[in-house]
């Protein structure tokens, strides 16, 4: 990123005329409804936004608060307190960016930003990280786009697939779905967070000691169901206790077997 200044003033401004970007999450209605209940107005946090070079404001902390504001005012647009950064010297693209890293980064009076929420911020911002995590996961003709609508083959459980790239590193975690997508041909609860932990602990506890092929095999000859239930009756926590169901079917039948 070229160096740049920031410009920081505090403005009043029709809350109809904020705009929304991509980066935001979807407004949490529930969230919205409790605040209602127990509202303060002399606790309201600044709306904190970006002005764009055609002098448009973007929020990238506090849409929650606009939508408060405006359901207390009767569903209409009222005036609200901004606290805007003019980003000098960047074109819009690059103002984007900043925003989207700035809604991945907030903390402190809001509501801290979901992992989900965050790493598509960070993905469309261009982090380095997230965009890894992207690529690793959009493999085998799987989707990743960090949105939770279902389709065929799309990994919604976003935060349990991170979990996986992080403790298995990129080329690692790409095998796992590869191996995922060869066993079960993209049924969709192949692709369920417990499927995804079980398998991931499972590679990281045994390594190269495992065999790929003979790993595709078992899998293949059960229903991922089967290992999310029979884990579900262990006493054990965490993802470990399917990642066991993973070594179970992988022993089955062989006389030199993994132990856990």
């Amino acid at each position: 990123m070229k160096n740049y200044e920031t410009n920081t003033s505090i403005m009043k401004v029709l809350s109809s005329k904020l705009r929304i970007d991509s980066y935001q999450r979807p407004l949490d209605e529930k969230r919205i409804n409790l605040i209602l209940k127990e509202f303060n107005p002399n606790i309201v946090n600044y709306i904190k936004c970006s002005i764009r070079n055609d002098g448009e404001l973007y929020i990238y902390d506090g849409q929650h608060t606009r939508a408060i504001l405006e359901r207390l005012n009767g569903n209409a647009p009222v005036i609200v307190e901004c606290l805007v950064k003019e980003f000098v010297g960047l074109t819009d693209a690059e103002r984007f960016n900043e925003e989207a890293k700035l809604f991945a980064q907030q903390n402190g009076g809001s509501k801290p930003v979901q992992l989900g929420s965050r790493l598509r911020a960070e993905y469309l911002a261009g982090e380095r990280g997230a965009t890894l995590f992207h690529e690793a996961s959009n493999v085998s003709g799987l989707i990743m786009d960090f949105s939770k609508s279902a389709a065929m083959g799309k990994i919604v459980c976003i935060v349990e697939a991170y979990k996986a790239w992080e403790l298995l590193g990129n080329v690692a975690y790409s095998d796992m779905l590869n191996t995922i997508v060869l066993a079960w041909d993209m049924h969709p609860a192949s692709l369920r967070r417990e499927v995804i932990g079980g398998l991931a602990s499972f590679i990281k506890r045994f390594g190269s000691a495992y065999d790929t092929e003979r790993l595709i095999k078992a899998l293949s000859k059960v229903s991922p169901t089967q290992i999310v239930r029979d884990g579900n009756l262990s006493t054990d926590s965490g993802t470990a206790k399917y990642g066991e169901q993973v070594l179970k079917l992988y022993n089955k039948g062989i006389k030199k077997k993994l132990a856990w």
